[in-house]
């Protein structure tokens, strides 16, 4: 009986197809694992970002925040009313002088640009009013249009509303006292050799 080597090799290479298959299919399945869990780094990593911003808008807010309340706080409780301003003026300097240096100091942490240019804005026309630069506005009508002004905005935000517009006839009237203070106070200092952006500081 002859040898049947065609039933051999059909063997051989079925088991070689088979175990190549085999094969195959294992690698396959590890690739395959391979990129799971490359995916799921990378979205685990994704995840960790946006916590991470999250995390970080909360900290800006809560900065934010906080700033507001220690201004309007020093407004209530620091800044000298009409009466005080006239009664007793240095005092009243002394006082509006350290409001003006913690406005100035906290409302970097302000988000909004609007408002952030709006405290700025009231510090440095308290800062002319202490120092009687202003044309028209004495002392107690400065510290007076400054905290109606304010109170509306700082409260505005606390309460996560929309920035109002200033619904104040003196306001304007007084950013253009305290910009012309500044300019001729910048042209006083330029002309003694000093170069400088803001009085008193």
């Amino acid at each position: 009986m002859a040898f049947d080597w065609s039933l051999v090799t059909g063997t051989l290479v079925g088991a070689v197809i088979g175990l190549t298959g085999d094969w195959t299919g294992r690698l396959s399945a590890r690739r395959q694992t391979a990129a799971a869990h490359r995916q799921a780094r990378a979205d685990a990593e994704v995840d960790r970002q946006i916590q991470r911003e999250e995390d970080m808008r909360r900290a800006v807010e809560a900065r934010e925040v906080g700033a507001l309340q220690t201004i309007l706080a020093a407004m209530t409780s620091s800044l000298p009313g009409v009466t005080r301003a006239r009664e007793h003026p240095d005092d009243a300097k002394a006082e509006v002088t350290d409001f003006v240096r913690l406005t100035i100091f906290e409302s970097v942490q302000v988000v909004d640009e609007g408002l952030r240019r709006r405290l700025e804005a009231a510090a440095d026309a308290l800062d002319h009013a202490v120092q009687g630069h202003l044309a028209t506005f004495v002392l107690g009508e400065c510290i007076y249009t400054v905290r109606q002004v304010l109170r509306g905005s700082i409260g505005a935000r606390l309460r996560g509303e929309a920035v109002p517009r200033i619904d104040s006839e003196d306001w304007p009237r007084l950013m253009r006292e305290a910009a012309q203070a500044q300019q001729q106070w910048k042209e006083a200092n330029r002309r003694q050799g000093f170069d400088a952006s803001s009085p008193g500081r």
